[in-house]
């Protein structure tokens, strides 16, 4: 197979060690990253039209508790309906490659408190190949599922529509915070993280314990922040 930026996406998920080797030797990340933010921009086009932001909108607000005059819901509904889905949109091109970068960038910290000679370069192609399963099948998949429903939540988008994590089996009046914990419990993602560990192992030069402590350290503080912001927000 011929070692390019194409073939290293298929690569690292039937053969990762010789994939991260290569990426060992030559580093990229052009490639993998304009794929998953196209694929990440993909979905959203196929998810959002199929999102009720009008009765979201006035669901949040009776949630919250709040008494609004039928202008200030009906103005409250507009600006949901104008900016939500441009917002999802806009994400899908800027806040997904800085996320991505964001991430990488804790990688490659936790990696070097704990004696890597990791360049940034590096463990930024890792990372994004390592997220192919957790990032790109996932996001495949629920294109998939989003073409077969007829109406779409967005709370669903954010927890994941495919019935890989346990956030499928939370009981119905499961707390947002509960509902945020079980949707990180998800297949795809334990599929990344073991990638990515072998990956951080491969070409950050550090035995696989040390590799796997930085990506599940990194990754407890990721599922801690959610789950802490939902318990704020939810």
């Amino acid at each position: 197979m011929p070692d390019n930026g194409f073939t290293r996406i298929l690569g690292v998920l039937i053969s990762p060690e010789a994939t991260f080797r290569q990426i060992g030797e030559r580093p990229t990340w052009a490639v993998i990253l304009v794929v998953l933010v196209l694929a990440g921009l993909g979905a959203n086009l196929v998810a959002i039209p199929k999102v009720d932001f009008e009765a979201e909108t006035i669901e949040a607000v009776q949630r919250s508790g709040r008494t609004l005059s039928d202008d200030e819901m009906a103005q409250a509904v507009e600006v949901q309906k104008k900016f939500g889905p441009t917002f999802a949109l806009v994400s899908s091109v800027v806040l997904a490659p800085l996320a991505y970068l964001l991430t990488a960038l804790m990688f490659w910290v936790a990696l070097k408190m704990l004696g890597s000679d990791l360049a940034f370069r590096e463990g930024f192609s890792v990372t994004l190949h390592g997220l192919v399963p957790g990032a790109l099948i996932s996001t495949l998949l629920t294109v998939v599922v989003a073409l077969g429903r007829d109406t779409l939540r967005s709370v669903e988008l954010r927890q994941g529509i495919v019935a890989t994590h346990a956030g499928f089996f939370a009981p119905d009046d499961a707390s947002q915070r509960l509902l945020t914990f079980l949707s990180s419990l998800d297949l795809l993602t334990f599929w990344s993280l073991g990638l990515l560990a072998l990956g951080f192992a491969i070409v950050g030069r550090i035995d696989r314990v040390r590799a796997a402590s930085a990506v599940l350290g990194v990754w407890v503080v990721y599922v801690a922040a959610k789950v802490g912001i939902a318990g704020v927000f939810g």
